[in-house]
């Protein structure tokens, strides 16, 4: 498997022929030498699958997937929505694993590239099997990680990060996994109720929320690599958020010298604009939606009206009398 870093050393960029285990070693070694730290750098934290083209290639077409064919085609979006929970999870875990972050704060991660795969096929697996069985119970769960998703981004445009809340005294709210927890688990109860006679509309949120983030996602990070910045994607940072990799190592986003979206561990203005874009997007597609459904349902109303007139004006002209016993000359 072949690692991909942006500013990686030339020691590491002639190591390429070499497993992702002894380049890790490599790059912890080197950083290890010249800071006297055993962190990896934040450039140096890869995406499982090698190469973050892959991924954003693979959420670009996902998130055109999901916008054009996840409300009418349920068997899209339950495609859709389960092989960006595997990218999802293997991200998160990925992210655990470079950062050494205990599962639960006492579940250390096994070592290995396979752990991040494993884990990912088997999140997708498990979210394709609900959504073939119990597809309401996963239509539930999706609308409520979608909420989810958006309270936590609310979060990062107010920049709560752990470490500022630790610093204000705060237990509650210092982990993103409680406030994570709390709206998911109230939102799921919710959705769970609604699905039934609901579903219709909480498909087509779900399509637009995921399908625009992914898009969205995608769309940045290939445009940053255009004009030579520093990519920024809305899909690892919120991978990132929810692994809670952060907490206590914002020093490694601090000294960046290309701006990567983030202030330390706060939001950027990069960052602010994704989440913001993210938002506003979605909105458009729904509304855009709704437009159209109006549009064609006035549109049929209206033929509908046009087929009858002739029909309803023949019924109203007046009956001419019949002269009984009348006889034709």
């Amino acid at each position: 498997m072949e690692f991909n870093s942006t500013t990686s050393s030339p020691l590491i960029q002639a190591s390429t022929s070499i497993s992702g285990v002894e380049l890790l070693f490599a790059s912890s070694e080197i950083i290890s030498n010249s800071s006297n730290t055993t962190w990896l750098s934040a450039s140096e934290v890869e995406h499982f699958l090698g190469d973050p083209d892959v991924l954003h290639a693979i959420a670009l077409i996902l998130g055109l997937g999901a916008i054009a064919w996840g409300k009418r085609l349920p068997h899209m979006l339950a495609a859709v929505a389960s092989i960006s929970l595997g990218l999802w999870v293997g991200l998160v875990a990925q992210d655990r694993q470079h950062f050494d972050t205990p599962l639960l704060g006492s579940i250390d991660l096994p070592e290995g590239v396979w752990f991040p795969w494993f884990a990912g096929i088997a999140a997708g697996t498990a979210a394709a099997v609900l959504s073939y069985f119990t597809w309401k119970l996963a239509l539930a769960l999706l609308t409520g990680g979608l909420v989810t998703l958006i309270a936590l981004a609310a979060c990062r445009l107010a920049n709560v990060s752990p470490e500022k809340v630790f610093q204000l005294g705060s237990t509650l709210l210092s982990s993103y996994r409680v406030v994570g927890a709390v709206v998911l688990t109230l939102s799921v109860i919710v959705f769970f109720f609604m699905v039934r006679s609901c579903h219709t509309q909480m498909a087509e949120f779900a399509s637009a929320q995921l399908g625009t983030l992914l898009l969205l996602s995608g769309v940045s990070y290939f445009s940053a690599r255009v004009g030579a910045e520093a990519p920024f994607s809305l899909l690892d940072d919120m991978a990132r958020m929810a692994a809670e990799v952060r907490g206590g190592n914002c020093h490694l986003w601090q000294d960046e010298d290309e701006d990567t979206g983030l202030v330390g561990c706060d939001c950027g203005d990069r960052c602010r604009t994704e989440i913001a874009a993210w938002l506003a997007s979605s909105g458009i597609v729904l509304l855009s939606r709704f437009v159209i459904r109006w549009y064609r349902s006035r549109k049929e109303a209206r033929a509908s009206q046009e087929e009858t007139a002739p029909l309803r004006e023949a019924q109203e002209e007046p009956v001419p009398p019949q002269v009984v016993g009348a006889k034709s000359v």
